[in-house]
């Protein structure tokens, strides 16, 4: 069990990855329901998030600089806390990539994409809400495991997804709007997966 006063980082890890699913939900339901008037109000309501994400992981910094004893090193608490940053800027890339290109119609594949993205980011908050007492966690291994195999799957769903537009004759500048779209989503996935990695790879030096 760590410390009380070492719990200020996983609170805050917590709450970095609990922005990121609140970006991930409005971005999800937005997509489900898509209105591209919309996109300017969702862009700063996502946007606000993001900021609230980068005070907490500038707060994490701070912290690193005056503490002279850390729970874990203090080199993977400012990567877990810069990756979980990275999500909720990577969803925000979304919302900003729609809105740049002009985007009009979703394709099926979005709301896919968004439903994996979402169960990622839950299940990174899980795990980051479980590393305070990894030790003892039973399902802090599932989780991580979890996320990795929602990466494989988004990792599969772009590679067809990618395939299909590019074979569709479609209008080309729709095609190059969604080609962006779609890597924005897979960066989502796969930093995801990065930072579920980074919490494993603690598991295992503090073990």
């Amino acid at each position: 069990m760590a410390k009380k006063a070492d719990f200020y980082y996983y609170e805050t890890f917590a709450k970095c990855a609990d922005c990121a699913c609140r970006a991930s939900q409005i971005l999800e339901d937005m997509i489900k329901d898509y209105k591209p008037e919309e996109l300017p109000a969702k862009m700063e309501e996502i946007h606000a998030i993001e900021h609230e994400g980068d005070e907490l992981n500038h707060g994490v910094m701070e912290a690193l600089i005056k503490a002279f004893i850390t729970p874990i090193e203090r080199e993977d608490i400012l990567d877990i806390s810069n990756h979980l940053d990275d999500i909720i800027d990577t969803i925000e890339d979304v919302v900003l990539n729609l809105y740049m290109y002009n985007v009009k119609t979703i394709h099926p594949e979005a709301a896919i994409f968004m439903n994996l993205i979402k169960r990622s980011c839950e299940l990174v908050k899980n795990s980051v809400t479980e590393l305070a007492n990894f030790k003892k966690s039973k399902q802090l291994k599932s989780y991580i495991i979890e996320v990795n195999q929602l990466e494989e799957e988004g990792d599969r769903l772009y590679i067809e997804s990618m395939h299909k537009l590019h074979t569709s004759q479609g209008d080309p500048i729709e095609i190059v709007a969604w080609r962006e779209v779609l890597k924005v989503f897979e960066r989502c996935l796969d930093i995801c997966e990065k930072t579920a990695g980074l919490i494993e790879g603690v598991v295992m030096k503090n073990s």
